[in-house]
């Protein structure tokens, strides 16, 4: 007996009174790495499974109880499936062809054919909450054949005949250095090309940005350089250099650090998360600054004006009048010397207020950006 017919079309489906035929997949994810935010991309390595009937096919004598694997030499003989990756940048062949290559036939005569491939997986992202983001990537995966022909179905669907042989997405074990991996949804849709429908299945995959790298890199260090700001509260008003140079730095560092970090992404037109986060405290160590400045002219005047009330009052001292000799003199620039030595150590009102308004403004903050970003992950 033959097990190809002399009839027999390998370029048509297996079609039964007009009816189209149904291919069963499973996914088998290999590993998944190499998720880039700035080409918006993923590497995925998957086994396709496919199920399928050729009831043209003369296959009883090669049956058994145990599954056989179909003649080599006659594979490029029958009609094998060809599928279409729509949402895929590049294929990698892992075999010499991006076709099934090996089919093995089941007890019930169906054939089943396995494809081992690696795609780069185009995966368009919303950078609006990076770095405490979650991402939703699809893999779509359809068939050249409309569906008056073939019909892609899940192999894990409820009315599937082959759901003992497999799920429809099996998942080694995969880890992935900076996010975490959610349930992987297996979802089919149907879409319209060229007046014809086409079944689309597709896996969508979650995947959620791991924190403790972002924590230690970018969130700890910025916070500290905004606390290192607050020191110049504690440090003398009339020691200029000191206060200008500890806030200059701080800002420098900050922008800097911002100008690496964002070369990690690409250069969305709107704000993220991180931007959010670098602004403000930019902005608080600016506002710092500013503080200083009024602070400063603010001792000043007040230096001004307690010199000027000295010189009233010494003008209208009837004795220095009757004694205007060089002690007196002497005497008077000492008092002026002592005064502003003591005026110096006196903690300026806007320093003192700053001391707990600045505190309490970024603390305020923080808790509300922490709390905002991570109900967003839930």
């Amino acid at each position: 007996m033959k097990v190809i017919p002399d009839d027999y079309n390998p370029d048509a489906p297996p079609m039964i009174n007009n009816l189209p035929t149904s291919l069963y997949i499973s996914f088998e994810i290999l590993e998944i790495d190499k998720i880039h935010e700035a080409t918006m991309d993923f590497r995925l390595l998957l086994l396709l499974v496919v199920v399928w009937k050729d009831p043209r096919l003369n296959l009883k004598h090669l049956v058994s109880h145990r599954s056989r694997i179909f003649p080599s030499d006659l594979l490029g003989k029958i009609w094998i499936p060809k599928f279409g990756y729509p949402n895929t940048k590049m294929i990698e062949k892992i075999h010499k062809s991006s076709h099934i290559s090996w089919v093995k036939i089941l007890p019930d005569e169906s054939l089943i054919g396995f494809l081992r491939l690696n795609f780069l997986v185009d995966c368009p992202m919303n950078l609006r909450d990076y770095p405490i983001d979650v991402q939703q990537c699809q893999f779509f995966f359809c068939s050249i054949v409309d569906d008056k022909k073939v019909i892609l179905r899940w192999m894990g669907e409820a009315n599937s005949p082959y759901r003992y042989f497999s799920k429809s997405i099996n998942i080694r074990h995969v880890n992935l250095l900076t996010y975490e991996m959610g349930e992987v949804k297996d979802k089919k849709m149907t879409q319209v090309w060229l007046k014809s429908n086409f079944t689309v299945l597709f896996a969508e995959f979650t995947f959620k940005r791991r924190l403790t790298g972002n924590l230690m890199n970018v969130y700890i260090p910025s916070s500290l350089v905004v606390m290192l700001s607050w020191l110049s509260f504690w440090i003398d008003v009339h020691a200029a250099p000191a206060r200008v140079t500890l806030g200059v730095t701080s800002i420098l560092t900050l922008v800097t650090h911002l100008v690496q970090s964002r070369s990690f992404v690409p250069p969305v037109d709107y704000l993220k998360a991180l931007d959010i986060w670098f602004i403000f405290c930019i902005v608080l160590i600016f506002l710092s600054l500013l503080e200083y400045a009024v602070a400063y002219q603010s001792a000043i005047k007040a230096r001004q004006q307690k010199k000027e009330t000295q010189r009233c009052s010494s003008n209208t001292d009837p004795k220095k009048g009757k004694d205007p000799g060089k002690i007196q003199g002497w005497v008077s620039h000492w008092k002026d010397i002592k005064k502003t030595l003591i005026d110096s150590k006196h903690v300026n009102a806007y320093d003192k207020v700053s001391r707990y308004v600045f505190p309490f403004v970024f603390i305020n903050f923080v808790s509300f950006y922490w709390i905002y970003y991570l109900a967003l992950r839930i």
